[in-house]
């Protein structure tokens, strides 16, 4: 079957709608990280990258059950250079370390001096995760448990970095000392993407092939204390998300699965999000929470009011878009990755086609700017808005920088507004209906 049979015109299918890629602006590299020659025996898949809340740490899954955790320069928008000389390379065997039990008491590696002159924070390492990684995720906070209950481990004292695993653990490290300090054992399958509440309460949410979402506290040595299933549909669940307000948790997977639970109560039916004709196979939530982003393997990449459910817009990968009928098979155009930048007018995605594209949601015919890199995988924004990053297939990871917008005055405002108020209560505000669409988003 050729493509031109699974398009709605009988043209050949392309990547840009009237435009040759020669005339988009190129995305400007800034730094990258080439595969690991030494780990040439194993796959090299980059399944997933990570920033540190602060952007002090940059992580990559580089394949072989490698985890680099490299310090990144916060001035110069690129990995910190002239420190191979102290990459520490970190092997501990599992016997070591018992089923969500910590390895050893921890030292406040991140006191008032370290934090001054970063000498205990910047160091690199090379983390043996003994298993293939397919996510990873960075999480601190401050314990909200009460001090009279005995714990073995104070997370609150470290920056964490969470490793998803192929055979269903997770392995949670300190970013300090790059230390292996528990592990979390529940999932039958691949933990195919990991979420640290963003409002410090060290809870993680967990992803995986085995229809299920779990939730951990770590204020309680990782106990496990919730499991969600995606029903009826019994799909892998390929990507979960906290909202930045933590109050809302989105998670999509297969049989264009995309759900949407109120984290404040977890026992009440999720809303189901429609729209999509293949696999959803990421999603991100907008800075502000006002819109959730979903990438599919139908093409396409759609914009959501996550508290009505109504598709905004859709981003297509692929023009014309495939018929409905051939919309869930193959079609050389799977958008495997989205992430929205911190000016909440932008939207980054990365596809099967060879293009990472860049989209600005008031003119969404064409990207702004595209970078041509094959076997993309996943991206990921840096949480200052400079960058952002890219795996591939080979193991290798690009950092891109953004396109750079002033933001008007009024689109701060409705930020401002948008991350305390949900559009299903912008309707109650006495203003005029034109603000209150502006508000909602419905401009765009």
């Amino acid at each position: 079957m050729t493509n031109s049979l699974m398009t709605r015109d009988t043209q050949e299918p392309k990547s840009f709608q009237a435009i040759d890629p020669e005339n988009i602006d190129p995305a400007v590299k800034c730094d990258e990280l080439k595969a690991l020659n030494h780990y040439a025996e194993a796959q090299k898949e980059t399944w997933s990258v990570a920033w540190a809340p602060d952007c002090s740490y940059f992580a990559w899954s580089c394949g072989n059950h490698i985890v680099q955790l490299l310090p990144w320069d916060r001035d110069n928008n690129c990995i910190l250079r002239g420190q191979e000389d102290e990459t520490h390379t970190i092997q501990q065997e599992d016997d070591d370390i018992f089923n969500n039990t910590p390895l050893r008491s921890h030292l406040n590696c991140a006191d008032s001096k370290n934090k001054k002159n970063n000498s205990c924070q910047r160091r690199r390492f090379i983390l043996n995760c003994k298993d293939c990684v397919w996510s990873l995720a960075f999480g601190t906070g401050t314990s909200s448990v009460d001090i009279s209950i005995r714990r073995f481990f104070l997370f609150e004292k470290d920056l964490i970095l969470a490793t998803g695993l192929a055979l269903g653990q997770i392995k949670l490290w300190s970013a300090y000392k790059g230390e292996l300090l528990i592990k979390l054992i529940d999932h039958q399958n691949v933990v195919r993407d990991l979420s640290f509440a963003p409002n410090g309460s060290l809870i993680l949410v967990s992803a995986s092939n085995d229809y299920t979402i779990k939730f951990w506290d770590l204020n309680r040595d990782g106990n496990m204390f919730k499991t969600l299933k995606f029903t009826p549909c019994s799909a892998f669940v390929f990507s979960c998300k906290w909202s930045p307000n933590s109050k809302q948790i989105a998670a999509v997977g297969g049989n264009r699965s995309v759900f949407i639970w109120n984290a404040h109560d977890l026992n009440s039916p999720p809303r189901k999000l429609s729209g999509h004709l293949h696999t959803v196979y990421s999603c991100n939530f907008s800075p502000d929470g006002a819109l959730l982003a979903t990438a599919s393997f139908d093409t396409t990449a759609i914009i959501w009011d996550p508290f009505t459910g109504d598709a905004l817009l859709h981003l297509g990968h692929m023009c014309p878009p495939p018929h409905l009928i051939y919309a869930g098979g193959e079609n050389g155009h799977f958008v495997r990755g989205v992430t929205f930048l911190t000016d909440c007018l932008h939207v980054a995605t990365v596809c099967d086609d060879g293009y990472m594209r860049y989209w600005n949601l008031y003119d969404i015919q064409n990207p702004v700017m595209i970078a041509a890199k094959n076997n993309l995988l996943c991206c990921a924004s840096s949480p200052n808005g400079a960058v952002v990053s890219v795996g591939t297939r080979e193991g290798e990871v690009s950092f891109y920088k953004v396109p750079h917008e002033v933001p008007t005055l009024l689109h701060l405002c409705r930020m401002a507004i948008r991350q305390n108020v949900p559009s299903t209560e912008v309707d109650r505000l006495y203003l005029p209906i034109k603000i209150k669409e502006y508000l909602k988003y419905h401009t765009i």
